[in-house]
């Protein structure tokens, strides 16, 4: 699926599905200084003991079409930017790589020694330029050993979506996130953290990103 980005001082998170697991990033912009948001919307359903799940975001400012390589065979091919993949594999430690469409040489972003955790779900954030790309990796468990814990992500709950924030731009200092104009975080989220996830009802939000501190008024980016 394709990634949305925000427009300024216009920025919504949809109308969302109850068991429905969003999470929204902050990036920088594409082709330019700047920043932007992009939605993710992650696949946390339960996995088999054994297994992990891989949510790959692909979002090189100056990326092409690309073909997703693990261990050297092909996975999936013509990945275009500003888009993400999630697949399941047995949990272990791969070599990934996303090369130049149908030019398996060319590689635009290696991603070796990548660990895929063991009933987890492992966040891939692919950023920056073809010449020098970044890596966000953030791992969240799938099943919690403590049912008080926090995240429990085996369910958002009958009529609840889950969503948290993500703070993948390394240039940016501290940022907060607000929806419909309440902080979603007591705390500054810092590069390269994602928060907690927090269950909200279905339903259309409003979401604004100041850096920290700032009054909403001053947001960077929303109303």
């Amino acid at each position: 699926p394709e990634a949305e980005d925000s427009e300024p001082l216009n920025m919504e998170i949809p109308a969302l599905s109850s068991g429905q697991w969003l999470t929204v990033a902050l990036v920088p912009a594409t082709g330019g200084p700047g920043l932007r948001t992009v939605m993710i919307d992650e696949d946390y359903r339960a996995v088999s003991t054994g297994e992990g799940r891989l949510t790959l975001v692909y979002a090189l400012a100056d990326g092409v079409a690309a073909d997703l390589v693990i261990d050297n065979m092909l996975f999936a091919r013509g990945v275009d930017v500003n888009t993400w993949l999630s697949v399941t594999l047995v949990a272990n430690t791969y070599d990934i790589s996303l090369t130049r469409e149908n030019a398996q040489a060319e590689v635009l972003a290696p991603l070796d020694d990548l660990a895929i955790e063991d009933q987890a779900n492992t966040f891939v954030g692919v950023y920056g330029q073809r010449t020098e790309p970044q890596f966000v990796r953030v791992v969240t468990p799938l099943v919690s050993p403590d049912p008080t814990s926090t995240p429990v992500v085996s369910d958002s709950g009958p009529g609840l979506t889950a969503v948290r924030a993500a703070h993948l731009s390394s240039g940016t200092p501290p940022i907060d996130f607000y929806v419909n104009g309440e902080l979603l975080e007591p705390e500054a989220l810092r590069f390269p953290e994602a928060a907690r996830w927090r269950p909200l009802p279905a339903g259309t939000y409003r979401v604004a990103v100041t850096l920290a501190g700032e009054p909403l008024s001053e947001a960077v980016i929303g109303p």
